[in-house]
């Protein structure tokens, strides 16, 4: 059976936690970086619903994604990245579950040269809630939870993640930080891109086997 590594995208493969706050706060003036982060400890839409300006900011969120989109360009691969996705796609099924728009996702991976690397793109167009895409993922592919972890900078992944039975492992270069991550109760958080080849290994490596039933 494949192994799969699920990857969120931004502040694990690409650098855009600035662009992304930045543009937070320019839809809604009143975030500031200590209310919007800890949005990411959850679903973010399901926490952008019950925030402060749920009614009268709503509209904002096209707002956000029209603005966002438009400097896709200007977001970066963080340095090793690149590299470790290539070999682990050598021995892998890679998919991105992400909460941003799937066609910038991929718009990216095409600029970056790794659109070929990724089996799947899931984005917040396919559904807002990380543990619908992870289970498409699954019937999609037939494959069991076991076969797959997924790879996020965020705790609200890891609960999502865990909801959909699958592990994950955390990064420190993102959104929240090591300290935060170890919420999840990751299978490892790692400070390097080239640590998360070994995680990943290791993960896999460890994985049960489920006994055969008589």
């Amino acid at each position: 059976m494949q192994k799969f590594v699920l990857f969120d995208f931004d502040g694990v493969i690409v650098d855009s936690l600035w662009l992304a706050f930045g543009t937070a706060q320019q839809v809604h003036p009143h975030f500031t970086l200590e209310k919007w982060l800890p949005m990411f400890e959850g679903n973010i839409y399901a926490n952008y619903d019950h925030s402060e300006c749920t009614d009268a900011c709503k509209p904002a969120q096209e707002d956000y994604f029209s603005i966002f989109s438009s400097r896709i360009g200007e977001i970066v691969a963080f340095s090793g990245m690149p590299e470790v996705v290539r070999q682990l796609s050598a021995k892998y099924g890679l998919a991105i579950v992400s909460s941003s728009v799937s066609m910038d996702i991929v718009a990216t991976l095409k600029r970056l040269g790794l659109d070929a690397h990724f089996a799947d793109v899931l984005g917040k167009d396919v559904h807002t809630s990380k543990v619908e895409k992870i289970n498409s993922l699954l019937s999609r592919y037939e494959a069991r939870a076991d076969d797959c972890v997924f790879v996020t900078d965020t705790l609200g992944d890891m609960l999502e993640a865990e909801e959909a039975g699958l592990d994950a492992i955390g990064v420190s270069w993102g959104f929240l930080p090591k300290e935060k991550l170890v919420q999840g109760n990751p299978f490892r958080v790692v400070d390097t891109p080239q640590e998360l080849l070994a995680a990943i290994d290791e993960y896999f490596a460890h994985t049960k086997v489920p006994s055969s039933i008589s």
